[in-house]
Order: C-alpha cells, then structure tokens, then sequence
C-alpha cells in the first residue's frame, strides 16, 4: 500500500510539472532551464540515470524512469485536452517556475525525479 501511495503521489508531481510546461512554458516559447531544458531539446539524462544507478540505487532510477515517462505522456495528454494563451513572459517564468518547483520538490520527496542535475 506504501509503494502504491508513492507511486500516485509521483504521478500527480508529474502532472503538476506537466501543467507548469503547457501553461506557461510552452506557449510563451520557454524551455525549462538548466540540464533539464536542454535534455527536452536532445537526450542527455541517459548518463546521469547511469551515474544515478550507482550513488542512489535501483530504486531510485526505477522511480526515476516511471516519473519521466509520466511526465512525457502527461505534457502531451494536457496539450492534447488545453489550449493556453501566451501571457507577459515574465509572468510565465515566475508562474512556471513556482509550479516546477513545487513539482521538483513533491518528487524528489518520494526519491525521484524527471532527470537533469538532480540525478547526479
């Protein structure tokens, strides 16, 4: 029942992500920043799960794995339902970034997370 509770609980940090992504990064033409935005752009985390496996565990890359496959089907299922505005992109960095935060934060409180920095 644990497992179960973790699992829902990284779905719903990866929806929340999902949400920041469609509402306020995409449509004003943002990226997420970091290791992360330029991992949207071309497949870099393949190294640092590597690298993961070895300082965190199985456990970790497996949770790791399921919340950036959620993640993905999450952005395109809320793209595929919502259409958002472009709004003042400063607003949309801010709001994004409060979401993302909060998203990052939920997961990584459950030991996981959707790649980037955070996995070395």
């Amino acid at each position: 029942m644990k497992l179960l509770k973790q699992y829902v609980s990284i779905t719903l940090g990866c929806a929340l992500m999902a949400l920041a992504f469609d509402w306020f990064y995409a449509p004003n033409e943002l990226t997420l920043g970091g290791f992360t935005g330029i991992a949207q752009v071309i497949m870099l985390n393949a190294p640092l799960f590597l690298m993961s496996l070895k300082r965190f565990g199985k456990r970790f890359l497996v949770r790791s794995f399921f919340a950036v496959a959620v993640n993905s089907l999450f952005i395109d299922l809320i793209n595929a339902v919502c259409t958002f505005q472009p709004m003042d992109k400063l607003l949309g960095c801010i709001y994004g970034g409060v979401l993302v935060g909060v998203s990052l934060g939920w997961l990584l409180r459950e030991e996981a997370t959707t790649g980037g920095t955070e996995l070395g």
